[in-house]
């Protein structure tokens, strides 16, 4: 416990008063003559017992009244605690006073009955000392104890230092992501939180500090120069779709208090690194929403840890977050592909959902024009519970043209949070990969060229794939094509291996398919194409008294790009239990090989291999995509239409295209992430700019022979072009969104704060005044005031009361003595 006014706790000598006035004030006795003697004996009797000082119960409240007062006057603090009484706590005490009253009532019915007239007054004197003392020592025991014990065990904050007159050291942590804008009242969270804070600072003592950090950005923190430094800091603040976890920002802000209270105490030439010797009191405010998705729970720990090592710096919790909001937001926006044949289609979806509100929803789809204009292309409309989602589906694209088609999708009717109303895309319009199968046998591809039909299901071009035999591959023109398969060939001269391995270091991709017995291992070991074939050739696995299946040991790979889209209609688990494997080649990994599948025998021998080679990779699938002439002669049962005929298109298609480096190329990132963009060979330098959504332009330079650019700057939200310097018309682009999580606006509930700050580490304040008592709580403890206060009226109370029951003794003392002498008579 501390004082706000420690010097006035001198007028605790008062106390003694009371007793002073008792000593000086007390009746001496008195000679009277009475003819009867028992009269003379019954006085002589009271006068003995208003000597013995028995008024204890009296002179005690009458001090403690006095005390209390002088107590109330200087303001106590005490740590930040709940000092109020419990259910539990208020029950027993109601118990032993209900226990007390009764007990009291109890006897004094009893003696009623029992004790002759003159010796009950006395008799109740005595009750109600011994029922005052008792009941009082069983509150102490059965209420006071435990009450004592949880307050010690809940005062986990250091003790306060009770000076207000320090100068402050704060450390302001803004949350700025996007869900800080959130309107209300005209304002968003950010302008509100902007505006608590200016109007704190104004109450800073002189000498204060300031420190201005947000997460939008991870530069150094330090103290501003000066208020108006800090203040124009404060002002320049807006919410960034690219965002930090709140914990790192608060964990630094800690950090600042750590490193220059240290420097503080060196300054003055302290001995010991204590809080008391600070000439700061040390804060540290964060301004949020309180929305989940600012913070990172699997960090839940740090920061409580660490404010368990810093005792005199403060944590202060500013929520001004909408108790109950509501927003409408698109969740996501789904494109049939990112890359366009020339005069193709593109099917554009959403999913639109409700949070707070129900209602009508309207969105509009639109598509840029060349220059720059969106242009409505359709507009659906649903009717939105609030909590749920709705699929949005919007007419088809066609006859798309250029070198990308960007567009957007935006809602029509307006909330509290704009960011989320539109949602940005582009896809790319260009050739389909070209591939080249080669096969000693027609039949050996057939099931592969039908996988890889050219035409899909709109009748748009999806590859250009041709057959040749082995003899021709030397003559071949491999930089026509984007992939080569190598299907069930026996044998390669080296100077088609090393064609093939040129091609893989250029950029190309080749899959290398082991579906025959006629493979000649020595080919495939020889040193040539060991430089880029992911695996050596074992032995030939003939057909087991049981079928093999297939293991997908990496799902996450980018080759699986396309079962993991197919994944809700059961890709994977089809592949691994529904297609059966016979025969298969036994491999061993190269080094720099990646094993993406397994089969299920106890070896556990690698079906799909995957190995990088200059720009390019080679896949080795080590059994075979055909179907043999006699059902009896199936390696596998992966082509056969009668499984999952679906299957089998889907695992051509992405390897294909995994082998294309198409499905490196990403058009729709969120906003921080780098996005790879292609870009034509040439044999010098060239240059590029990049026209950013906000009007601006960022130059960047490609060495010779880049085939590919990247762009790491993508902080802004919209649709981005590449053009060539010089030129106008764009290569290509891409389209930056904002995270769809920063709509998710849940917020933390008390116990995931505690988790993350400490429980009883931190003060949550919705309001600058809310704020100033929270302060006060921390810096100066908590006033008991209001509960001193109390105690003394009910100390003056209790001194009335029992006044009055000792006079009352007195008066039926000298009632009962004069009975006698009136019977005299």
């Amino acid at each position: 416990m501390t004082w706000l006014h420690p010097a006035l706790l001198m007028g605790l000598g008062l106390v003694a008063a009371p007793v002073l006035l008792h000593l000086l004030m007390r009746q001496k006795p008195k000679r009277l003559l009475f003819p009867a003697l028992r009269l003379v004996q019954q006085r002589t009797r009271q006068n003995t017992r208003r000597f013995r000082l028995r008024h204890w119960w009296l002179l005690l409240l009458r001090m403690a009244a006095l005390a209390l007062l002088v107590l109330a006057v200087a303001r106590p603090t005490l740590p930040a605690a709940n000092y109020n009484l419990n259910l539990r706590e208020s029950l027993t005490l109601a118990g032993v006073i209900a226990a007390g009253v009764g007990a009291y009532a109890w006897m004094l019915s009893r003696w009623r009955r029992q004790s002759p007239t003159h010796e009950l007054p006395l008799r109740r004197a005595q009750l109600r000392g011994w029922t005052t003392g008792g009941t009082l020592l069983a509150a102490l025991l059965l209420t006071g104890w435990p009450y004592q014990r949880r307050i010690a065990a809940e005062i986990t904050s250091p003790a306060p230092t009770g000076q207000f007159n320090l100068p402050v050291a704060a450390a302001f942590v803004f949350d700025t992501s996007l869900s800080m804008e959130y309107t209300q009242e005209g304002k968003t969270r950010l302008d509100a939180a902007r505006q608590i804070a200016t109007e704190h600072v104004r109450d800073f003592p002189a000498g204060s500090r300031l420190a201005i950090t947000d997460t939008a950005q991870d530069n150094p923190l330090i103290f501003q120069a000066s208020m108006g430094s800090a203040q124009s800091r404060m002002d320049a603040l807006t919410c960034s779709p690219v965002a930090l976890s709140l914990n790192d920002r608060i964990r630094r802000a800690l950090a600042l208090q750590a490193d220059d209270r240290q420097k503080t105490i060196a300054e003055l030439g302290a001995g010991s690194d204590s809080a008391i010797q600070d000439r700061f009191i040390r804060r540290v405010y964060v301004f949020t929403d309180l929305a989940t998705t600012a913070w990172r729970m699997g960090q839940s720990r740090q920061i409580a840890d660490e404010l368990e090592g810093l005792p005199g710096v403060s944590l202060q919790v500013v929520d001004v977050g909408d108790l109950q909001p509501r927003n409408t937001a698109i969740q996501d926006l789904r494109l049939s592909r990112q890359r366009v044949p020339l005069g193709g289609t593109l099917v554009v979806g959403a999913d639109i959902g409700a949070a707070g509100e129900s209602g009508e929803r309207k969105a509009t789809l639109s598509v840029n024009a060349n220059g720059g204009q969106p242009v409505a292309r359709d507009v659906q409309t649903r009717t939105i519970d609030a909590g749920t989602v709705e699929r949005f589906d919007f007419a088809m694209l066609t006859n798309l043209t250029g070198a990308l088609v960007q567009g957007q999708i935006e809602l029509g009717s307006s909330d509290p949070l704009r960011f989320d109303d539109r949602r940005h895309f582009t896809a790319a319009i260009g050739l389909p990969p070209k591939v080249l199968v080669v096969s000693p046998r027609a039949k050996e591809a057939n099931e592969l060229l039908l996988a890889l039909d050219p035409f899909d299901s709109q009748g748009e071009l999806k590859f250009e794939a041709v057959r040749i035999e082995p003899r021709q591959l030397l003559t071949a023109e491999l930089a026509k094509y984007d992939v080569v398969y190598l299907v069930n060939i026996p044998r390669l001269a080296d100077d088609a291996w090393s064609k093939l391995g040129q091609f893989v270091e250029q950029g190309g991709g080749l899959a290398v398919v082991l579906g025959s017995t006629e493979v000649d291992p020595v080919s495939y070991n020889r040193a040539g194409p060991q430089q880029f074939l992911p695996a050596r050739l074992d032995v030939y696995q003939p057909e087991g008294p049981q079928p093999r299946r297939f293991s997908l040991d990496q799902r996450e790979h980018p080759l699986f790009w396309r079962f993991r889209q197919y994944e809700t209609y059961g890709s994977f688990a089809a592949m691994e239990n529904d297609i059966q494997v016979r025969q298969f080649w036994v491999v061993e990994p190269a080094v720099g090989a990646t094993v993406l599948a397994t089969y299920d025998d106890p070896a556990r021998s690698a079906s799909l291999l995957d190995r990088p080679y200059g720009r390019g990779r080679t896949v080795m699938f080590t059994t075979a995509v055909h179907l043999a002439n006699d059902p009896g002669l199936h390696w596998n049962t992966l082509p056969s239409g009668n499984y999952a005929p679906w299957l089998f298109v889907a695992f051509a298609e992405q390897l294909t295209e995994y082998l294309a480096r198409t499905t490196e190329l990403r058009f729709n990132v969120l906003a921080g992430e780098p996005v790879t963009l292609p870009i034509p060979p040439s044999d010098g330098e060239r240059e590029y700019l990049i026209r950013r959504p906000g009007f601006t332009q960022l130059r960047l330079t490609a060495p010779a022979n880049a085939s590919t650019i990247t762009i790491d700057d993508t902080r802004e939200v919209g649709h981005y072009e590449l053009v060539s310097l010089g030129r106008n018309e764009p290569l290509g682009g891409f389209s930056v969104n904002a995270n769809p999580a920063e709509s998710n606006l849940v917020r933390l509930t008390a116990e995931q704060l505690d988790e993350l700050l400490g429980q009883g580490k931190y003060q949550v304040a919705r309001t600058l005044d809310e704020i100033k008592t929270a302060v006060n709580v921390t810096d100066l403890g908590k006033e008991v005031f209001p509960l001193v206060l109390l105690l003394a009226i009910v100390a003056f109370v209790g001194e009335h009361f029992v006044a009055n029951w000792f006079y009352a003794v007195d008066r039926d003392s000298a009632t009962a003595a004069s009975v006698p002498a009136v019977a005299a008579r």
